[in-house]
């Protein structure tokens, strides 16, 4: 079975970009040959995603925003897909542009967008960490700050922290593989947020 739709849900390469979440695998180095691939697979699937997103959205898994573990599984992305019986025609396109299947489409996915984000803020972050470690510690002993407000901030503050642990994991083979690619993934991840948010 062989669908010309378009594919995937769009937003599923957004929430890759803004939360930069932690994947549950790590896929084998990035190279030349599979970036090219998700790259020409992607606004594909961004269509397939804003055709079907009434469908999506009404399957999409509810998590915590906090958790930084949740948000970027590779099943995550997938259930909408599969309880909508969506997946199989997904499935088709991926296999399209070369990949084996969806659960690998996802895996790249999340590696792409993890180098991305390593490159385009890891180091800013890790600039900026002693300052808002110091900023909050100060906000913790405000006596005029409820214990919600300072629970909500301790939140913020480990969200922060996960995200520069990633960054700091992200195998440097992967960063410079993505590197003369920027233009094109930057384009693509802002055609998704364009699509997502019109």
């Amino acid at each position: 079975m062989r669908s010309h739709h378009t594919g995937i849900r769009l937003g599923f390469f957004l929430s890759l970009l803004l939360s930069c979440l932690l994947a549950s695998a790590q896929a084998e180095t990035l190279d030349k040959p599979t970036i090219e691939k998700w790259l020409k697979a992607g606004p594909v699937l961004a269509e397939f995603g804003k055709k079907h997103q009434a469908e999506l959205t009404k399957h999409e898994i509810q998590t915590d925003p906090m958790d930084m573990s949740e948000n970027f599984k590779p099943e995550r992305m997938l259930q909408p897909l599969k309880a909508s019986g969506l997946y199989d025609e997904a499935e088709d396109l991926v296999e399209d542009y070369g990949f084996g299947s969806l659960e690998d489409w996802a895996l790249t996915t999340g590696q792409i967008a993890k180098a991305y984000f390593a490159l385009q803020a890891g180091d800013e972050m890790q600039k900026m960490a002693p300052q808002m470690e110091a900023q909050m510690q100060q906000m913790m002993q405000d006596p005029s700050l409820t214990p919600e407000m300072k629970a909500m901030m301790q939140q913020s503050m480990n969200m922060g922290k996960s995200m520069m642990k990633m960054a700091e994991d992200v195998p440097e083979a992967d960063k410079k593989a993505i590197q003369p690619y920027l233009p094109q993934i930057n384009n693509l991840f802002e055609e998704m947020g364009a699509e997502e948010n019109p």
